[in-house]
């Protein structure tokens, strides 16, 4: 995996000298001796951080650092100066920008504590610009009709899964303390989908068998949007006919999925199989054990531990441990008690 890319813009060349030598072990770094010279940088690599020295002839660092955070392209990345202590001015503007900030001469393990801290956030933000991009599809699929395409599932998943294997130290137990709480079939469709790429990990499971479970899991329930949503979101228990006209979600999902353009049988097996059960019990064909694919398992068990772990009309949420202890205890019969228990390990 490479090393971060760091931007380092100063017009000394001292302390591009003495700062390069201190991140070069751990990030590869991209230099500039002003503000044109970094916007030129920035036009051919983005870097994930930029340090940035404040007094610098023709264009200073707020100057550049109030031209990045205005460009849609550049805003994202973070930003920290570098200032001399006896500067008091232009550490009040940082201040004042939201930009964090480090004195000159810069002490090494400062430096790298806060780059260290600085890029776990770009990480963090990176994975929730992902979420909402995929949650965002599927609100305007529930809520406004408009229809998913395919190469926008796939691209989605794809970056999703890449961005998970090239950051793998981050824990499923952080993202899942950020998640939504509130269930709603948008977010819910993108939770189990990322709950079942960090299982199927754990699982080791390829990239390519990570691409079709996450593509079945982000659609398993998109045939709620032929439902009545009266039913979906009754606050007292179902009645017979409205649990049987809920399990027709099922065979809905395949069919839009199949009217998106996607025919891989694993995918759609495992968007339709998602609520059988190991001993017979669920639907819609009642397989049993082994017919039950092992995409199909996996999602059954993500799907319903984030239906417990989020806030329903009808119910209060369950906290990420009591809704596992539940699912262990009531339901070994019905779910793969393996897939339970690794998800445990990743959560906890």
């Amino acid at each position: 995996m490479d090393k971060p890319l760091i931007l380092l813009v100063d017009d000394e060349p001292i302390n591009l000298k003495t700062v390069g030598e201190i991140l070069r072990q751990f990030y590869r770094i991209m230099i500039a001796t002003g503000g044109e010279e970094a916007l030129n940088a920035l036009e051919k690599r983005v870097p994930e951080l930029i340090l940035l020295d404040i007094v610098m002839p023709k264009m200073d660092g707020l100057t550049l650092a109030k031209q990045l955070k205005s460009n849609p392209q550049t805003a994202h990345i973070p930003i920290i100066f570098l200032t001399s202590n006896n500067d008091k001015p232009s550490i009040v503007k940082a201040k004042s920008l939201g930009i964090d900030y480090l004195l000159k001469p810069v002490e090494p393990f400062k430096l790298q504590q806060r780059l260290r801290h600085a890029l776990v956030h770009v990480k963090v933000d990176a994975f929730f610009r992902l979420y909402h991009d995929a949650a965002a599809l599927l609100e305007r699929f529930f809520k406004q009709r408009t229809p998913l395409l395919l190469h926008e599932i796939d691209l989605w998943v794809e970056q999703m899964i890449t961005f998970n294997e090239a950051h793998s130290q981050l824990s499923a137990k952080y993202f899942l303390d950020h998640l939504p709480q509130s269930y709603n079939d948008p977010t819910h469709n993108v939770n189990v989908a990322i709950l079942s790429l960090f299982l199927g990990r754990a699982l080791h499971f390829s990239h390519h068998q990570l691409s079709d479970l996450i593509t079945a899991a982000l659609l398993h329930d998109i045939g709620k949007i032929t439902i009545d949503p009266t039913i979906l979101h009754k606050e007292g228990a179902l009645d017979w006919h409205e649990y049987l006209l809920v399990q027709k979600h099922a065979q809905e999902s395949v069919t839009l999925a199949r009217q998106m353009g996607i025919k891989k049988s694993p995918i759609l097996e495992a968007i339709l199989h998602h609520h059988e059960k190991l001993d017979g019990s669920g639907y819609p064909s009642g397989l049993a054990g082994n017919q039950i694919s092992l995409f199909a398992q996996v999602i059954g068990v993500c799907d319903v531990f984030d239906a417990l772990s989020t806030q329903r009309t009808f119910r209060e949420r369950y906290n990420s441990y009591d809704a596992l202890m539940l699912m262990l205890r009531d339901m070994p019969q019905q779910l793969n008690i393996q897939y339970i228990q690794k998800l445990i390990s990743l959560l906890h």
